[in-house]
């Protein structure tokens, strides 16, 4: 059995200051929660935990990428659009 569900996040019209704090907070966030990942299976089992590893990178390349966008939308004197949906699944063992 899964089910799921789509919930809203972010939908609306920001200025520049504002779609880049409300989107570093998420970059920034999702990178604390794998360092600290990463950290716990080093302690525990004495190895870095593969996804942590992979994911700190990714996410750090997307803040460089919002931060490039963020710039440009600065030149332009323009407001950014953020749409974000998050689906959650139940599924089954």
């Amino acid at each position: 059995m899964s089910i799921s569900r789509e919930l809203t996040v972010i939908n609306g019209q920001f200025t520049n200051q504002e779609a880049q704090e409300i989107l570093i907070t998420i970059f920034s966030t999702k990178i604390q929660f794998h360092e600290l990942k990463n950290l716990r299976s080093l302690l525990q089992n004495g190895i870095q935990d593969e996804i942590a590893e992979r994911r700190i990178p990714e996410l750090k390349t997307g803040i460089d990428e919002l931060l490039k966008i963020v710039t440009e939308a600065n030149k332009n004197d323009k407001l950014l659009s953020i749409k974000s949906t998050i689906t959650v699944s139940i599924l089954d063992k």
